[in-house]
């Protein structure tokens, strides 16, 4: 069932919001894993005993846990896609012009927020670089690639709504 297009702007603005603040507390964890990450290698070269298997099972979870969100993410903007396709594209006038406003700042902040977690990846691999621990990369990697692909739609979602009410209302966003 179709909801009204308000509903519909309110819930992806909201659904944004939740995406913005996970992004940013997946991104402190991260930042939190790399100092980890430091802390083992430095005890490593002092022959100190170090909690390997613990930062293992953090990190593990970590990547775990945002594999989850990017494709429990994904799995939601593509419903959005389609729900947005299903309107007429008379509804959408000039009247939801500040919500797709809102819906592009919103974009454009996700998007930063995902080239910042992807910096704090680079991070992290930099200083893991020469431990022989058994983490899994690979999903932190997978994660990355999904959450890029998912910034991708919402971006193109944004651009194609602009589209839209840059044609009815002659301005350009």
């Amino acid at each position: 069932m179709q909801k009204d297009i308000e509903t519909f702007f309110k819930d992806t603005a909201g659904n944004l919001e939740k995406i913005q603040d996970k992004l940013e507390t997946f991104e402190a964890a991260l930042f939190s894993l790399s100092n980890e990450a430091e802390d083992v290698k430095i005890q490593r070269k002092k022959n100190v005993c170090t909690l390997d298997e613990e930062f293992e099972r953090s990190f593990n979870k970590y990547a775990a846990d945002l594999g989850k969100f990017a494709e429990d993410s994904l799995a939601y903007w593509n419903g959005v896609r389609e729900e947005l396709r299903s309107y007429n594209r008379p509804e959408l006038n000039g009247v939801y012009s500040l919500y797709i406003k809102n819906f592009n700042f919103k974009a454009r902040d996700i998007s930063k927020d995902i080239d910042k977690l992807d910096a704090a990846a680079v991070l992290f691999r930099k200083k893991i670089k020469g431990l022989s621990l058994k983490l899994n990369i690979w999903l932190l990697d997978r994660a990355m690639s999904d959450l890029v692909n998912l910034v991708t739609k919402i971006l193109f979602n944004a651009r194609d709504l602009s589209k839209i009410i840059e044609k009815k209302t002659g301005s350009k966003y």
